[in-house]
């Protein structure tokens, strides 16, 4: 099966996963609730039709133009979201009907259909919220120790997880454009996922990317994403705009003499441990001929202890989004046991993990807000 495939089928599990999550939940509530004839079609034609309108949804925003695609994406993302809370809005209903039984309080029909007008709000306030916090790109900052002389300061601006499609288009893009030229910084960091779209429509987003990374001495390593679409058009077009694309390398930056390695995302050979395997590689075949830290490029924050272990004294990543919408931020920092968001000290190195400018599934940012950062290293 072909990672289009792969893709795929991966969402159809995940969407119907939810809608028997909800749809058991809710069966259990409407037998506590008793709520009015007027809300059972809510209750279960949103499970029921999610499934084929977020799969159809995305199915045909990946084939089609964005103009076209636009509408598709956003209605398939936010009936997305809005199932997504609908189960967390019933596990709580659920849970408060079992303490209210716990603490001896009788009428519990009666409490449950009080706690009913709880749900539409415990459903749409944070999809509203989403949606404008999603827009909303901050800019943070780091020092970072990197230098041994320590006299010399230089910055990289760290742009991770556009995610560039029809959700996430020529709009996010102006904006990322504008805040990075702001800070004006030495290089410029594409760490994974900065495309998400049919390899059609992505000539037309380098294009506007271009007007940055010509003028910004910019480096790239793929993310998971690239290799759902057409990783070559992808590294095709990000070299055409005068970025560097680094498979599974290291180079040296004229400019400022920052020794830079990148590796690409595991998703190239399906292993993530092959891919710790192949970073050791790459730091190994330059520890014996380059003097001076190393920074290292990968999407995915695996493989720290190693890095560090390798001279690797900052190691840049992205992918986790922070969970994109709360609560999954609790689920990101089990997964991603070196940390899953900002900067991190461990092993005698540091490693940063962006939140990530764009949105992938849900156009929502719930208590995750966008960034691109700038670090300075000192």
């Amino acid at each position: 099966m072909g990672e289009k495939g792969r893709l795929f089928l991966a969402s159809l599990l995940l969407s119907s996963f939810l809608m028997i999550a909800y749809t058991f939940i809710s069966m259990v509530v409407v037998l506590v609730f008793k709520p009015r004839e007027d809300h059972l079609p809510f209750i279960f034609i949103l499970p029921l039709a999610q499934p084929f309108i977020m799969i159809g949804g995305w199915y045909i925003s990946g084939r089609i133009k964005h103009n076209i695609a636009k509408p598709f994406a956003y209605l398939s993302g936010i009936l997305m979201g809005v199932l997504f809370y609908s189960v967390l809005a019933c596990f709580a209903m659920a849970f408060l009907l079992i303490v209210f039984e716990i603490i001896g309080i009788r009428d519990i029909p009666q409490v449950a259909r009080s706690l009913e007008v709880l749900f539409p709000g415990m459903v749409f306030i944070p999809i509203a919220f989403g949606l404008v916090a999603s827009r909303r790109i901050r800019t943070t900052g780091y020092r970072v120790p990197f230098f041994i002389d320590g006299e010399t300061s230089k910055k990289i601006a760290v742009v991770t997880d556009i995610h560039m499609g029809p959700t996430n288009g020529r709009g996010r893009l102006r904006s990322i454009i504008e805040k990075t030229r702001q800070n004006d910084p030495d290089l410029m960091m594409l760490v994974g996922d900065i495309f998400d779209t049919y390899p059609g429509n992505i000539p037309d987003l380098v294009d506007q990317l271009g007007t940055l990374t010509r003028d910004v001495k910019t480096y790239f390593v793929s993310g998971n994403h690239e290799f759902f679409n057409d990783p070559e058009e992808c590294f095709d077009s990000l070299e055409r705009i005068g970025v560097r694309v680094l498979r599974n390398e290291l180079i040296t930056d004229e400019k400022t003499g920052i020794v830079i390695a990148g590796v690409d995302d595991p998703m190239s050979i399906g292993s993530r441990k092959v891919q710790e395997r192949r970073l050791e590689e790459v730091l190994s075949s330059v520890k014996d001929t380059q003097s001076g830290p190393i920074l290292l490029l990968s999407h995915q924050p695996i493989g720290f202890e190693n890095a560090a272990n390798k001279g690797v004294k900052l190691m840049v990543c992205g992918h986790t989004h922070s969970g994109q919408l709360w609560p999954l931020g609790y689920l990101t920092r089990v997964l991603y046991k070196d940390g899953d968001r900002g900067l991190i000290r461990k092993y005698g190195s540091y490693m940063f993990v962006s939140r990530g400018v764009g949105t992938w599934g849900p156009p929502l940012r719930v208590l995750s807000p966008p960034e691109i950062t700038i670090i300075e290293l000192v």
